[in-house]
Formats: structure tokens, C-alpha cells, sequence
């Protein structure tokens, strides 16, 4: 029947596609085919499906073959069930070009993306919600990664979503040479290493982690990113620690005292800069224009005297040391974001 929709089940389990095709059976409008794992690229290049529904205990290698196979079809979805949580994860292989920041976020905060944007007041411009909104998310995913050590949950995290699968760069790009570059390298060092262990491919960004931010002794990687060692010929450390800590405080941010970061990190200042635009994005929906304008310029101030002065010294400084392209990559894009937020004036 012309117009049918091709759905492709793919198990080595037969009563899961027995489910599945038991479940989908009374649609006219879908036409079910069940492979095995080891068949599944090759049927994604042959038929090509519509829909993907993929069994979530297949195996990584499997896996990882088939979102190479799915990357390359000009529009479909990939569903990893699984079938006992009752569950599943949904992604779409459409393309998506990354022009600026924003269209960075819509990428990999897929979540954001689904939900409605937020309007609460008809007389504040739509872009002031949204830019508030992709830099909250833009800082706060640098953050997590400046802050969080990898784990194996970050590496599947990273093979599902497939940066590269949604990052095609063209000539027209205006973003800036180092998102750019860095987005590439982050993509290509994803789909070099699918085929390796989970466990491998963590120890490699662990042992990078740790070399490139955690200043473990003199010689070995950058120095720390901490903005008191770099800022060091304008104010001693201590001064830079005591204003910080004050600015933290008068916004209602507490640092553990035991944490393994001093204020001055170059996550936890990233991360203040998403809470801050939080802020901003929670007062332009409650129509308080005069509370989103004061935390649009803490944030302001706060890049343009802290962030803004020293972190894309330690990313020219940190890439000399870096060993995956993952981390290289993500050193670029992190002085990319500096280059934008200085050249558009958005913080």
C-alpha cells in the first residue's frame, strides 16, 4: 500500500519484536519489519525505514552501527525501547546546522526544545526570553562538563545523541571559527571511539579530565583553571576570592565549603553565569522587567571583570595539553561562547 509507513524492529529478542509488530499490527498505515541487530544497518540503507525501534539491550557495537546507519537518512526517528520499564528514548536524525549559540541549545537540550516557550508578558520582545534562555543553557551545559569528571553514563549519554549526527557545518557559517572547529572535534572524536568499550573510552576522557582541570601537580597539564592564578597580575588570589565570594553571596549562592572547587573555578563561575540567567528568564516571565534587566547586567558585569578577562587564556593555554579530541574540541567551543558573548554583548 502506497503511503505506508516503514517501520523497522530491531532485536535479537523474538518475543520483543513479537510484541512490538502485536502492538503496531492493526495500523494499516505501517508496514513492520523485524531484523537482528547484525542486520539492521544494512536494512536502514536498503529499505530506508521511516521509524527505528530499537531494542535497548542490544549490544554498544550493534548500536553503535546503527545510529552511524540512522545518521545518514534525511529524516527519521530512532526509538530505543525498553520494553520492561515500559520506557523509551526518541531521537530524530534530521540535520541541524549550528549558526549561533542558540542553535547549539536546541540541539542538546532536546527537552527545552519540546516544551512551549514562555510568554507571561505579550509586551516583552520574544528574543529577550529565548537569548536569556540559550545562555542559561549554553553556560550551564559548559559547567556540567568543567565540573563533572566523565562516567559511563556520559559516554552513552554522548553515543546516543551523536553530536555530529546534528551538527552539519557550511560555508555560510557566521558562528565563530572556534564553536565551529570545536563542535567537529567533538562529533568526530564520538564516532571514532563508538566501537570501544564504554569503560575504555571513559578511562581516556577521565585521564584528560583530570590532567587538563584539576592542576594535579606542576608540569603535568595547564595551569588550573582558576581565575586567581590567572588574573594574578591584577589582584592577588586572595582578593579574588574574597570578591567573588561576595558577588556568590549577594545573589543568594552558597559554595560548600568542602567541595572540591575554590569559588574562583572556571565551573562554578560558568554555572553562576547560567544561574543568573535563570533569574533573568524567571523575571521576564513574571513581567517583572526591572529584576530581568538588573540580572542581564550582574551577568554583564560579572563576564566582562571575571570570565570574560582569563578563561580563553586557559583554553589556548589547555589545549596544548590535551589528548582526545573530545576535550580539545570542547576547549574551542567553551572559547567560542567567550567570542560570541564579547562580540554580540550577550552574557
Amino acid at each position: 500500500m502506497s503511503g505506508q509507513k516503514r517501520i523497522l524492529i530491531v532485536s535479537s529478542n523474538v518475543l520483543f519484536a513479537e510484541v512490538i509488530t502485536q502492538s503496531l499490527f492493526s495500523h494499516s498505515s505501517l508496514k513492520l519489519i523485524s531484523v537482528y541487530p547484525e542486520a539492521a544497518s544494512g536494512e536502514i540503507e536498503t529499505i530506508p525505514p521511516d521509524v527505528i525501534i530499537v531494542d535497548e539491550a542490544v549490544g554498544s557495537e550493534e548500536l553503535g552501527r546503527i545510529l552511524i546507519a540512522a545518521r545518514n537518512l534525511p529524516c527519521a526517528q530512532l526509538l530505543l525501547m525498553n520494553l520492561k520499564g515500559n520506557d523509551f528514548v526518541v531521537l530524530d536524525s534530521r540535520q541541524a546546522i549550528i549558526r549561533h549559540t542558540t542553535d547549539l541549545l536546541d540541539t542538546i537540550n532536546k527537552d527545552e526544545m519540546m516544551k512551549p516557550k514562555k510568554r507571561s508578558n505579550p509586551e516583552v520582545p520574544f528574543t529577550a526570553i529565548e537569548d536569556a534562555q540559550a545562555r542559561a543553557g549554553m553556560y550551564g551545559f559548559l559547567a556540567t562538563f568543567y565540573n563533572q569528571r566523565p562516567d559511563k553514563e556520559l559516554v552513552q549519554r554522548l553515543r546516543t545523541v551523536g553530536i555530529d549526527s546534528f551538527v552539519r557545518m557550511t560555508e555560510e557559517e557566521d558562528a565563530s571559527p572556534d564553536l565551529v572547529q570545536g563542535l567537529s572535534e567533538m562529533g568526530q572524536y564520538i564516532e571514532a571511539t563508538m566501537d570501544q568499550e564504554v569503560g575504555e573510552v571513559e578511562q581516556a576522557l577521565g585521564v584528560d579530565w583530570t590532567k587538563l582541570f584539576r592542576g594535579i601537580s606542576p608540569g603535568y597539564g595547564p595551569t588550573p583553571p582558576y581565575e586567581g592564578i590567572y588574573q594574578g597580575g591584577r589582584q592577588d588570589q586572595i582578593e579574588v576570592l574574597k570578591q567573588i565570594n561576595r558577588i556568590y553571596h549577594e545573589n543568594g549562592v552558597e559554595i560548600v565549603e568542602d567541595s572540591l572547587n575554590r569559588p574562583d573555578y572556571i565551573g562554578l563561575e560558568l554555572d553562576f553565569l547560567r544561574f543568573l540567567a535563570e533569574r533573568e528568564v524567571e523575571a521576564w516571565e513574571q513581567e517583572d522587567e526591572e529584576l530581568a534587566l538588573s540580572n542581564a547586567e550582574k551577568a554583564r558585569g560579572f563576564f566582562q571583570e571575571h570570565v570574560g578577562e582569563w578563561v580563553s587564556r586557559f583554553c589556548d593555554h589547555a589545549l596544548e595539553h590535551a589528548r582526545t579530541d573530545f576535550y580539545r574540541g570542547f576547549l574551542r567551543l567553551t572559547k567560542g561562547v567567550m567570542t560570541e558573548a564579547r562580540n554580540e554583548e550577550k552574557i
